[in-house]
């Protein structure tokens, strides 16, 4: 007798008509992550009427270092090649992107506690403390 694997390949179609839909559903267009506003009014197009410059969300490289940063609608994770060392949140004042991080482990049991503070030089880099970050594509 021959065991079916109707059932097995019912399932399989599923999964994957499911996770089509997933990646489907995913936004490709990049986000920008600006200061919320405190004024009157802002923009629809992901700007502030408060003058605030705009970054671009994902991840970020420093120039001559292994180390890259992610940035996602105010948080942040920083890694040494693909291992992730430090967690925090970032915000944007005026021209600055002004970077704290709440945990590190390892190699980034240094970075906990500490904040760092950035110029935005254009909606894809940021530079600051003898360091220039450039942006290297969606996360």
């Amino acid at each position: 007798m021959k065991k079916s694997n109707r059932g097995n390949k019912k399932a399989m179609v599923v999964i994957i008509a499911f996770f089509a839909f997933i990646l489907a559903s995913c936004d490709t267009y990049p986000y920008y992550y600006s200061a919320p506003s405190s004024g009157s009014g802002g923009s629809s197009s992901g700007g502030s009427s408060s003058g605030s410059a705009n970054l671009q969300t994902g991840r970020y490289a420093a120039s001559g270092s292994n180390m890259t940063m992610q940035l996602s609608l105010g948080t942040v994770t920083a890694y040494v090649g693909n291992s992730a060392i430090g967690w925090g949140t970032y915000r944007i004042s005026g021209n600055q992107v002004v970077i704290t991080f709440t945990t590190g482990s390892g190699a980034g049991s240094g970075l906990a506690g500490n904040t760092y503070s950035y110029t935005i030089t254009s909606s894809t880099s940021f530079s600051g403390m003898g360091e220039l970050w450039v942006y290297r594509g969606a996360f």
